[in-house]
């Protein structure tokens, strides 16, 4: 049995192995980029009222008071500071 390409053939076998490897990529490339992706955490800062505390409020939790001293907190939020003025546009 012998086995004898033509011009055509290889061109055809190249072109058709070149799209499967391109397309086996692609997919492989959509699979990772979609494990990879960034999630948004819906957790908050809170900073006590009483002791300045600043924690982390778990998107389930629905105690939003302090776990050191148990008072009530509010969101936290950055001091002013007139750095930070400057580096806002």
């Amino acid at each position: 049995m012998r086995l004898s390409l033509h011009l055509e053939e290889c061109l055809l076998l190249y072109t058709l192995l070149l799209l499967a490897v391109s397309a086996f990529s692609y997919i492989l490339f959509r699979l990772r980029k979609s494990s990879m992706d960034w999630s948004i955490s819906r957790s908050q800062m809170m900073a006590c009222k009483k002791c300045g505390q600043v924690f982390l409020l778990r998107r389930q939790e629905r105690d939003r008071r302090c776990p050191v001293c148990g008072e009530n907190s509010r969101n936290f939020r950055l001091p002013h500071s007139v750095i930070l003025d400057k580096m806002r546009p």
